[in-house]
């Protein structure tokens, strides 16, 4: 609805109250086609999990791995939204044999999963706009 209000000599007048004429079917907006960017996504999570996975490997192969390492891939796995079966196995395996089981282990891992949670939302915070100057009250 459009209500159109015009200012008189002393006071406003109503001059149009009614909706515009219908949208002509050729400038309607196309509905939105999710498919390519739900492909892309799904494209770079393989990606990343082809990356993870060879990264595992080589660390498991490696006998003096860094443990911040492989605590860094496996958060990095945890980032994953739905990480393969296979995947998830070679990567327990990894957990397994370099920092073995337990709740310690299971311990550090969240709490380094919750500081990468904690660093991306400080991220794509906005940061806080500066507090004004303070005026002073008196005069001069």
């Amino acid at each position: 609805m459009m209500l159109s209000i015009s200012k008189m000599a002393e006071c406003y007048m109503v001059t149009k109250i009614g909706g515009g004429s219908a949208p002509s079917p050729v400038a309607a907006p196309a509905p939105l086609d999710m498919r390519g960017s739900v492909t892309a996504a799904m494209l770079d999570e393989e990606q990343v999990e082809g990356e993870i996975e060879q990264r595992v490997e080589e660390l498991i192969e490696d006998e003096d791995a860094d443990r911040a390492e492989v605590i860094a891939l496996l958060v990095q796995f945890a980032g994953l939204a739905t990480p393969s079966k296979h995947l998830s196995v070679t990567v327990e395996s990894l957990k397994d044999a370099r920092l073995g089981s337990g709740p310690e282990v299971e311990k550090e891992l969240q709490v380094a999963i919750e500081a990468q949670a904690s660093a991306a939302a400080a991220q794509l915070a906005p940061e806080p706009a500066p507090a004004p100057a303070e005026e002073s009250d008196e005069d001069d």
